[in-house]
């Protein structure tokens, strides 16, 4: 009777195994991270890859492998020191690294954090290549929007719905006499509108803030300012 049902609870025990890896392979076939249990060294002892780092994701194109050797070089020191601090602070770390595939590079971010029984490092990573192109085209537009308006000979300002100072140009500073850093931050209304004419700036700029419209909206308009 104890060997039936010893067997049985074998049994019993393999077939909740096989059941929560069947439950892991299915998660990851629907979520776009991939899965990786590292040895403390950094050791590849499991995965669920949907073939981003190969051309087959096989078993035999990870398990045993070094997580760093899928890493492009520049990247694999950032990696390592991230690893070793899952390890020794048990904390949540984060690092950014790109690969080399068949046909283009990729950007992935890489989440690692420590097993509850300290033996593993749990990794999860997810492609980002998207976002981190975005992030480069607004850059781009960012740096060509700043070339522009540092060239410009006209103050060119811009506020939030406040009414504080959020862009200043060169030549504001140059016509206002108030640098970058000192201007950012500070309402218009109380830099560089004379104090006479406050009351009609506030009121216009609480209309336009309202509804888009004011009298000086797409005409140009001699004012005093300070």
């Amino acid at each position: 009777i104890i060997i039936i049902q010893n067997k049985r609870l074998n049994q019993s025990l393999l077939m909740e195994k096989k059941e929560a890896i069947d439950s892991l392979d299915a998660l990851f076939q629907v979520i776009p991270d991939q899965y990786f249990r590292l040895s403390p060294d950094g050791i590849i002892e499991d995965f669920r890859s949907k073939s981003l780092f190969s051309s087959t994701g096989n078993e035999a194109d990870f398990i045993g492998r070094s997580m760093s050797s899928l890493i492009n070089g520049e990247r694999i020191q950032l990696f390592k020191s991230k690893l070793n601090q899952a390890v020794i602070t048990g904390e949540l770390q984060t690092c950014k690294f790109d690969i080399e595939t068949e046909t283009e590079k990729r950007w992935l971010e890489a989440r690692l954090s420590l097993s509850d029984n300290g033996k593993q490092i749990i990794t999860i990573v997810r492609d980002i290549t998207d976002n981190k192109l975005t992030e480069d085209h607004l850059r781009e537009n960012e740096n060509r929007l700043r070339s522009i308006t540092d060239a410009a000979p006209n103050a060119i300002i811009l506020a939030d719905h406040a009414g504080n100072i959020t862009f200043w140009n060169p030549a504001a500073t140059s016509i206002f006499g108030y640098s970058d850093q000192q201007a950012i931050g500070k309402s218009i209304s109380s830099l560089i509108v004379p104090t006479e004419s406050k009351a009609q700036h506030d009121d216009g700029f609480a209309e336009f803030t309202k509804n888009g419209q004011g009298r000086s909206i797409h005409k140009t308009t001699e004012v005093i300012a300070k």
